[in-house]
């Protein structure tokens, strides 16, 4: 038996924010922009915290953001995204002990983009807002997985936005003031930019691999009602989300399990015998018992170093592996 073990360094890069269409009833408008970027990988999994969440600037509010050039934009104003919010950057480990490429596999990455309009809302209640914009996509993403156990469809990722969107809104309400919250033209959500363009299973990140940088675009589309007396009317924001993918295969090959499944034989070796031993001590009184207990601290003192060593060379000899393959050079 063996196993594979694979390892893709992935980079995202949100580059540019172009205003297509816009309405803002005090002049041009003032958008800014909030991240997220999501992972799983074999790393991921094997700790307390399965589902990567990375949002940057995640105790600011956003605005200012992108700095003048966030002011008075119009439609053909390109904005470019800052790397402080726009860049994710994360080594992603798959190993897949039943053979190569199973459907068994789970890793994924992707991002997240929320683009709000900047008006009088304060700048601590969008901070709120923003700091629950982790912990809402933790808990709703993996809550669906867990219940799915799959990913999910355009009408699931739609109805798991809406859940998100009334944490954050809930979040933001709850930190303006009733007087502030009646005068005040508040701070809208224009669109967000999340759905199965922006996230790529285990087997896109696998088709991605050696391409280079993988350029996409995504639209963020939003509608908002107005008062214009004596009517109301709906307006519309349309912007162009300019950003790319790149993976960079590190490693992926086979490593046999030979020498790690020993090791589990040992193990249940030492686990019988010491079992052995425990009965005839239970059985046993007096001198005898003295020796016996001997016997067994001495038999598991020694069969644990024996263990350990081969424990650690095994896993020393796939370091070695791994390092010769980085320093393989590429075919072009």
């Amino acid at each position: 038996m063996s196993f594979f073990v694979n390892a893709f360094d992935t980079t995202i890069q949100l580059e540019t924010l172009t205003c297509v269409k816009e309405f803002d009833s005090s002049g041009h408008s003032e958008p800014y922009l909030w991240t997220a970027f999501l992972f799983v990988d074999d790393v991921s999994l094997s700790t307390g915290d399965p589902l990567g969440i990375v949002v940057p600037l995640e105790t600011q509010s956003g605005h200012g953001v992108f700095g003048s050039a966030g002011k008075s934009v119009k439609p053909g104003t390109v904005i470019s995204i800052p790397e402080s919010i726009g860049l994710f950057k994360r080594r992603l480990v798959s190993h897949l002990s039943t053979g190569p490429r199973t459907s068994d596999e789970f890793m994924f990455a992707g991002f997240v983009a929320v683009l709000l309009e900047e008006d009088e809302t304060s700048g601590s209640a969008i901070a709120a807002g923003h700091k629950e914009l982790g912990p809402a996509l933790r808990d709703e993403i993996l809550q669906f997985f867990l219940s799915n156990n799959r990913f999910p469809n355009t009408t699931e990722i739609n109805a798991i936005k809406e859940k998100i969107g009334e944490r954050v809104h809930q979040a933001i309400v709850s930190r303006v003031s009733c007087w502030n919250g009646f005068w005040s033209a508040h701070d809208k959500m224009i669109g967000v930019a999340g759905d199965e363009d922006t996230l790529f299973t285990a087997s896109e990140i696998r088709g991605l691999s050696r391409k280079g940088r993988t350029p996409r675009q995504t639209s963020i589309r939003g509608t908002e009602t107005i008062f214009v007396y004596p009517k109301t009317i709906i307006v519309d924001h349309h912007y162009i989300l300019t950003w790319s993918i790149r993976v960079d295969p590190v490693v992926d090959f086979e490593f046999p399990t030979g020498g790690i499944e020993q090791i589990g034989m040992r193990l249940e070796q030492l686990d019988s015998a010491i079992g052995e031993l425990v009965t005839k001590l239970n059985l046993e009184d007096g001198s005898s018992k003295v020796d016996l207990q001997a016997e067994l601290e001495e038999k598991v003192k020694r069969q644990r170093r024996r263990v350990v060593g081969e424990f650690e060379t095994a896993w020393a000899d796939l370091a070695h592996k791994m390092a010769e393959e980085e320093s393989k050079p590429e075919n072009c």
